[in-house]
């Protein structure tokens, strides 16, 4: 007797990763007239003409095949310089960009299916997916609804299982900002806890008060970054991780 589970005759297999929501939205979007669109992060203000003017540069010298892996060793460079000026660790390694170093990561420090990792909703839809290819599971933590970071609510959630914890900084959809003292006592924070990844797209709309890290806590915390966001070239698709260098 086929199960739920078990694909019939001419039937088509439930596929493991969903289509985003998000997405679903942009492209409804796209067929009407004048909408606010609230689906995506995207600025509302263009690239600076100085960097427009550089890749025009760039693509008139020629420069448009391949990079290496890790990317450009100039800018990658310039990257650590910034690095480890802000967060005083000498031994930082960068690289690019930073979705598929997520993704790397994660296959990395998952080794054992079921292994766990904690999130905090609201959170990028793709992670989960990410995470599920890796044989990984979500452990997720409501922080609804102030979307603020209890620290006992994620102590509650450690196990022997979980690998890491993953958040974003400024938070995306409500825009909040962790307070310093919470993440420091954080797990993430914490150098003595697993490792943990912290997504700082958003870190250059920090108004209130500084931007802080739980990378300057705590060294085993993989920072994933980029320049759409505050520059205004997401369709550029270019980004950047840092973490302590092996």
């Amino acid at each position: 007797m086929p199960t739920a589970s078990t694909p019939t005759a001419g039937s088509r297999p439930r596929a493991p990763v969903e289509s985003s929501g998000i997405r679903k939205v942009f492209e409804l979007g796209r067929s009407l007239k004048d909408p606010v669109n609230l689906s995506i992060g995207q600025p509302d203000f263009d690239v600076p003409a100085p960097i427009k003017a550089a890749a025009h540069a760039a693509i008139d010298a020629g420069r448009n095949g391949y990079t290496v892996t890790q990317g450009i060793p100039e800018l990658r460079a310039k990257l650590l310089t910034g690095v480890r000026r802000r967060y005083h660790t000498p031994t930082a390694s960068c690289s690019s960009p930073a979705a598929p170093a997520a993704a790397s990561c994660w296959r990395v420090l998952h080794r054992q299916p079921g292994d766990e990792v904690i999130f905090f909703d609201p959170f990028f839809v793709m992670y989960p997916h990410v995470l599920s290819l890796t044989g990984g599971k979500a452990v997720v933590i409501d922080t609804y609804p102030d979307f603020g970071l209890d620290v006992d609510r994620v102590r509650a959630a450690i196990t022997p299982r979980p690998r890491r914890s993953s958040s974003t900084a400024p938070r995306i959809r409500p825009a909040r900002v962790y307070p310093r003292d919470a993440l420091r006592d954080s797990p993430a924070g914490q150098a003595a806890q697993r490792p943990a990844d912290e997504h700082e797209i958003y870190s250059a709309f920090c108004y209130d008060e500084p931007f802080c890290s739980p990378a300057e806590f705590n060294e085993d915390v993989l920072v994933l970054d980029g320049f759409s966001k505050t520059y205004g070239m997401t369709g550029w698709r270019l980004g950047y991780c840092h973490g302590r260098g092996g």
